[in-house]
């Protein structure tokens, strides 16, 4: 009897694990989409101060990166860190030496934004870039 009380303390106790493993996953989801949230918000407001409206954009788990008729915004985290790059200071968008990045290089020569190709579906990625390109 003891051993069956045992093994029922087991499951019950693997089943309450795999239940706090699952809202772990899903407030971490949660939190995600919030911090995503957050950046667009924080790009949106910008963009509509500036009178210069989103053409296009582009984001992964940590990141966004959207582009007006004027700016690249580039954002971190939960939109707090935040860079504006004005898109005349923009020499050339291109591939990466490897093939499989695209990048952003400025007038003096630094690289703004590299982006892996493999981390976006190419047809956004190629929009991204064309709008970005087209100054």
């Amino acid at each position: 009897a003891e051993a069956a009380a045992a093994a029922a303390r087991a499951t019950a106790e693997a089943e309450a694990a795999a239940k706090r493993s699952e809202e772990e996953r899903l407030a971490a989801l949660a939190a995600v989409e919030t911090r995503r949230k957050a950046r667009e918000a924080a790009v949106a407001k910008l963009a509509k101060k500036a009178k210069d409206p989103i053409r296009a954009s582009l984001q992964n788990k940590e990141n966004y990166y959207a582009c007006s008729r004027m700016t690249l915004y580039l954002t971190h985290g939960d939109g707090t860190e935040m860079r504006t790059v004005p898109l005349k200071s923009i020499d050339k968008v291109s591939m990466g030496p490897d093939g499989a990045s695209m990048r952003v290089m400025g007038v003096d020569g630094e690289a703004i934004l590299e982006l892996v190709v493999a981390d976006y579906p190419m047809d956004v990625l190629s929009d991204f870039f064309s709008k970005l390109a087209r100054k």
